[in-house]
C-alpha cells in the first residue's frame, strides 16, 4: 500500500513538474540566440531529474503502447484461427455422430431381425396330427401364424435315448 502511495506520488511530480517549469519560463526562438535545453540555461538539478524521468516514463508508455498493439493482433488471430477450428471441429463431431447413429440403428435392426424374424413376430409353425403313427409319414398340415410365445411343443414318435429312461 505504502509503495503505492510513493509511487503515485512520484508520478504526479514527474508529470505535473515539468509542465509549472515550461510554464514559468519565456523561451523564443530565433535564429540569432543559441538554442536552449528544455529545462532552462542554468537549471536546478531537481529540474533536470523531472525532466529527464518524464521523457524516460513517456519512452516507456510509447513502447508498451506499441507492445500492446502488437499483442491485440497476434491475440485477435489467434481467436479467430480458434473459432474457425471449433467450427471445424463441430461439423466433423456432427459427421461422425449421424454415422454412428445410422451404424447403431442398422445394428439394432439386424439384431431384432435374428431375434424376432424378418416377417413382424411371427413363425410360421408346422402342426400334425397328434394320432399318426410313428412308422407312417405325417402329412403336412397347412402352416398358420402364430405369435413367437404360443409355440407348443409337438409330440416325437421317435423312441427316447436310454439316458432319458429312468
Amino acid at each position: 500500500m505504502f509503495k503505492h502511495a510513493i509511487y503515485c506520488a512520484t508520478l504526479s511530480l514527474v508529470v505535473i513538474l515539468p509542465m509549472s517549469a515550461n510554464a514559468n519560463e519565456n523561451t523564443t526562438s530565433s535564429s540569432d540566440q543559441p538554442k536552449t535545453m528544455p529545462y532552462g540555461d542554468n537549471p536546478n538539478i531537481f529540474r533536470v531529474l523531472t525532466y529527464k524521468t518524464g521523457q524516460s516514463i513517456s519512452r516507456l508508455g510509447h513502447s508498451m503502447q506499441r507492445g500492446a498493439d502488437k499483442s491485440s493482433e497476434k491475440i485477435s488471430e489467434k481467436w479467430q484461427e480458434t473459432k474457425a477450428f471449433g467450427t471445424e471441429q463441430s461439423q466433423v463431431a456432427k459427421e461422425k455422430t449421424s454415422e454412428a447413429k445410422t451404424y447403431t440403428e442398422q445394428k439394432w435392426q439386424q439384431t431384432k431381425d435374428a431375434v424376432v424374424g424378418k416377417n413382424g413376430g411371427t413363425v410360421p409353425i408346422e402342426q400334425g396330427n397328434l394320432s399318426q403313427s410313428s412308422t407312417g409319414q405325417p402329412t403336412a398340415a397347412p402352416a398358420s401364424a402364430a405369435p413367437a410365445s404360443a409355440i407348443s411343443p409337438t409330440t416325437s414318435a421317435a423312441p427316447l435315448p436310454e439316458s432319458a429312461n429312468p
